[in-house]
């Protein structure tokens, strides 16, 4: 896999690989999140509302494979590590804070995340979910955080200060 510029620690840079704890906490959390929207869409939805909801998660895939193909060397790789993070977060900060679009919408995102957070513990990706597909599809990890990344930074330090 190609990766991104930065200094490198005992697992790696932080916000790109992960390590145990972190690891076991994105399936608990990809798993909880793509139950919560799985769940009641599985028990009452309709045909439309299931068609809707996969045509919001693939619309919100798609945007981020593109973020990835066309900013990826061109932008992502020759920027910080928190510029990355307000590139590709910041428009779905904008989007829950403002309640834009309809709430299958939201599901749909809440899913991509759910189901990205898994895909980050089989892949062993420490980054921010939404990088982690298209990173898996492309081949590439670049560092971008988000708030898991805090008990990425606890179990570094434990484990630095073990060593």
């Amino acid at each position: 896999m190609t990766e991104s510029v930065g200094a490198e620690n005992s697992y790696g840079e932080l916000g790109r690989d992960v390590g145990v704890i972190g690891r076991w906490l994105r399936l608990a959390v990809g798993g909880t999140l793509s139950g919560y929207v799985i769940y009641p869409v599985v028990q009452s939805s309709s045909a439309n509302e299931v068609l809707e909801l996969a045509l919001y998660f693939v619309a919100t895939l798609s945007g981020y494979m593109a973020a990835q193909y066309f900013l990826g060397e061109r932008l992502l790789a020759k920027v910080s590590a928190w510029l990355r993070t307000v590139i590709l977060l910041g428009p779905l900060a904008v989007i829950f804070a403002l309640q834009l679009g309809p709430h299958v919408f939201h599901q749909a995102l809440i899913l991509y995340f759910g189901l990205s957070l898994i895909v980050s513990f089989f892949i062993r990706y420490g980054g921010c979910e939404v990088m982690s597909i298209p990173g898996l599809i492309f081949g590439t990890r670049y560092t971008v955080y988000c708030p898991l990344n805090v008990v990425d930074a606890v179990e570094k330090a434990t484990k630095d200060r073990q060593a």
